[in-house]
């Protein structure tokens, strides 16, 4: 083989690793394995309640560590999700990536701050017919200019608490 067959090889290896690496890493929009729900996040029935989840800073004063908690949320799908904040000062952006189960926001992406939520009703798609599924998506946590991020996940499902 010729040296530009040999760095064209090389080059398709390396790509491939790195897309690897960034799909297990977690990124938005990437599928993600579907884990056995202990217990459902909210509730979809009329007049039900909603899924709430906090983005709060983990780290020490002056170091922000981002988390959100719970950490892994499973929905039944038809429940309303929405992220908040109780810190002074803290801004969050929610983005899921092309795939994602909110119909009424297309972008994907929720901002909010203390004193003002943000969310949308997760569903299943109607068409094929819905099984679980894990969506990925990422958090971006800033207070007074410090920003971290955090890549949890949200598992959308038919079956509620192991019924």
């Amino acid at each position: 083989m010729s040296q530009f067959a040999y760095r064209n090889a090389g080059l398709s290896l390396l790509l491939s690793a790195a897309l690897v690496t960034s799909a297990s890493a977690g990124t938005p929009g990437q599928s993600c394995p579907v884990e056995r729900c202990a217990k459902s996040c909210g509730n979809p029935e009329p007049g039900g309640v909603a899924c709430s989840i906090r983005v709060l800073e983990g780290g020490s004063t002056g170091n922000v560590v981002s988390k959100v908690d719970p950490e892994t949320v499973c929905v039944e799908s038809g429940t309303e999700i929405f992220w908040y904040t109780l810190e002074v000062h803290s801004k969050f952006t929610v983005a899921f990536g092309a795939g994602h189960p909110f119909s009424n926001t297309p972008s994907g992406k929720f901002k909010g701050k203390k004193g003002h939520p943000s969310g949308d009703t997760a569903k299943l798609p109607p068409s094929p017919p819905s099984t679980d599924t894990c969506y990925q998506y990422s958090v971006k946590h800033c207070i007074n200019g410090h920003c971290a991020t955090v890549d949890p996940k949200v598992i959308v499902t038919n079956v509620r608490d192991g019924h």
